[in-house]
């Protein structure tokens, strides 16, 4: 038990001065004698003040409040009683205290009333060991635990106020609210009994009790009857699997769906992807999370970090139709062996699909891909296969100068240790490639057409090239055709816009 006889003694006399004060300034020092309605009385004098003895089913009045108890003691002179034995306290037709012991000032109109007190309103109920009630303002404070029941919420804390009038109660130190969705614990708490609203301060705790969310905050509220809430500075909220960080989010219990501001940081833990932004949106039932504003998803891969931006990121949790990320409009990545820009881009876990839409650009080492679609597939969290369709282009520098170019409807390719190794064209095929000696001398430059091909590489140059069909190809000396002659139509060296760096997304 905590000793609070200190703190009692403290709060007493601060409770008291201000009620004090505030009848002074107030004009309201008006007093009204307490009015015996039943009792046994004997009557004394003692040190020249009058007192009198109640006993048997005592009942005193003063003005709307009503007084009951086993046996009283009232001092005239002052204007005071001390109650005994079934002490009940009650102000007009909603409040009523009850306890074993209470000290009455029939000036001031401060109750202190002690042991197993209980003050009732419709639909509220506080229990303590002491509380300190002023009938004029309606506001009682108890020094010690208490708790409060209210409309399937339960409240405990160290100590707190009460104000009947305004049917607000304040809270103080190990704060705790439970009911059947949340539980809250929390340093200083203010609560709207009539509402069934509850405003924090200082650290925070909010535990979901249907699935065990566990919210951290510094700062909020939470209506259950409207089953909303808002978590404000330092929030997180971390789940199974997922835990989330931002400045502020509102939440709607009813939809399971909120929105989050500034700073947020969602992170999965199985997959070890990260995703940042300024503005959230998470829908719990759908397993969705909507992250836009300088969004930035980061997915750790075999000890290299893959950085993915787009206007907004779309992250689906659901582990049983699978995990995945979809994003819209500008779409940059950044990894040390690959980059890439799009419009848009899907990225599928349970695949490991990663797949780029409306002309891509995708750069994998020295080697440079375009197509209307490119899809990149994952194994072991290296690239293993690469999906090309529509207007393809593959284009690597043979020198400062000179690019090896493949061209096709449709290419796909293959790789080995994130190198690729294999390109087999399918319709349309074109293929310029630098032919070399061993000693790394140009012997000359190949230029063939094929509706089908299969192209073997080695560092983005062609060490080989298999036909099917009857090809068309010639090899030319090097310096026999131009610049121009040497480059497929279509062509296009996009350097310029590869990012150089995770910098460079947001740029």
């Amino acid at each position: 038990m905590l000793d609070y006889n200190n703190t009692k003694i403290f709060h007493n006399r601060v409770f008291i001065l201000t009620t004090l004060l505030c009848f002074i300034f107030s004009g309201v020092m008006a007093q009204s004698e307490l009015e015996i309605m039943h009792a046994d009385l004997f009557g004394y004098e003692r040190d020249g003040e009058k007192f009198q003895q109640l006993t048997n089913n005592v009942i005193v009045r003063q003005d709307n409040l009503m007084l009951y108890c086993d046996s009283a003691l009232k001092n005239d002179t002052r204007n005071l009683i001390d109650a005994f034995g079934h002490v009940r306290l009650v102000q007009g037709d909603s409040l009523t205290v009850t306890g074993s012991t209470l000290h009455y000032d029939g000036n001031t109109r401060v109750a202190n009333i002690d042991n197993h007190v209980v003050l009732t309103q419709p639909e509220f109920t506080l229990n303590t060991e002491q509380l300190i009630y002023d009938t004029k303002s309606k506001i009682g404070y108890y020094p010690v635990f208490g708790k409060i029941t209210n409309k399937g919420n339960t409240l405990m804390c160290n100590s707190g106020y009460y104000y009947a009038d305004q049917k607000m109660s304040y809270f103080k130190q190990n704060v705790d609210l439970r009911n059947k969705d949340y539980h809250i614990t929390c340093d200083t708490l203010k609560y709207d009994n009539q509402h069934s609203i509850a405003f924090f301060t200082g650290f925070t705790t909010i535990v979901k009790i249907p699935d065990s969310t566990v919210i951290t905050c510094n700062n909020g509220w939470y209506d259950k009857q409207k089953g909303s809430s808002q978590f404000s500075k330092d929030v997180k909220i971390g789940q199974p699997q997922q835990t989330m960080w931002c400045d502020s989010i509102n939440w709607n219990n009813e939809l399971e769906s909120g929105d989050a501001w500034r700073n947020i940081i969602v992170y999965d833990s199985t997959n070890k992807l990260k995703v940042t932004g300024n503005y959230g949106y998470y829908d719990r039932k759908n397993q969705l999370t909507k992250i836009s504003n300088r969004a930035i998803a980061t997915q750790l891969i075999e000890k290299d970090s893959m950085h993915l931006h787009g206007d907004t990121i779309f992250y689906f949790s659901d582990t049983t139709r699978g995990k995945k990320i979809i994003a819209y409009h500008n779409v940059k990545i950044y990894k040390s062996n690959m980059q890439a820009v799009a419009d848009s881009l899907y990225y599928g876990f349970k695949d490991s699909l990663m797949v780029f839409y409306n002309l891509p650009i995708v750069w994998i080492d020295s080697t440079q891909l375009t197509a209307d679609t490119i899809a990149i597939r994952f194994q072991n969290q290296k690239v293993s296969e690469l999906l090309m369709r529509r207007n393809c282009f593959i284009a690597s520098v043979d020198d400062t100068l000179r690019f090896n170019q493949i061209k096709g409807r449709n290419i796909n390719g293959y790789f080995e240790a994130n190198k690729l190794r294999l390109v087999k064209v399918v319709e349309e095929g074109e293929c310029v490639y630098y032919v070399k000696d061993e000693a790394n001398a140009y012997l000359g430059v190949n230029k063939i057409t094929s509706n089908l091909m299969d192209i073997y590489l080695d560092s983005g140059k062609v060490t080989g090239v298999n036909y099917k069909g009857k090809p068309d190809g010639i090899l030319y000396p090097v310096n026999e055709l131009t610049t121009k002659e040497l480059l497929l139509k279509r062509f296009f060296w996009y350097d310029a816009m590869r990012p150089k760096g995770k910098n460079d997304l947001l740029k």
